[in-house]
């Protein structure tokens, strides 16, 4: 009997989520069929290429037409460059996640270092 006790909490509480996202997908639907989105064309800027992207999207107005699809690359920049020309905090909101891509560290079999903690060890 005690082994679904936790099962049954389970159960219940994946229940109260479901009806939740239920009556929560209702109310949304009804207030995004109110909208008149797009109304003009949606700009998709990529940053990669002659002249980038990021710094014309971070000018634009902020009215939902101008997106910027990059890479983890973007949130590394400001501890890259000294002087960016926009703040990646402040200049950009997050839309949604598009991919995951895992990131690899490789190195020449001739670096000191094996493993990332002694990557990170050296000087």
């Amino acid at each position: 009997m005690k082994v679904l006790r936790p099962f049954a909490v389970a159960v219940r509480m994946l229940a109260g989520a479901v009806v939740g996202t239920a009556i929560l997908g209702v109310v949304c639907v009804e207030h995004a069929a109110a909208q008149k989105w797009p109304e003009k064309t949606v700009r998709i800027v990529t940053p990669f290429g002659t002249g980038g992207g990021t710094e014309f999207v971070a000018k634009a107005p902020a009215d939902g037409y101008t997106l910027l699809m990059t890479s983890a690359s973007f949130s590394c920049n400001p501890g890259l460059y000294q002087k960016l020309r926009y703040d990646s905090v402040k200049d950009f909101a997050p839309v949604s996640l598009v991919v995951r891509v895992p990131h690899v560290i490789v190195v020449l079999p001739t670096f000191p270092a094996r493993n990332l903690q002694e990557f990170v060890k050296l000087d």
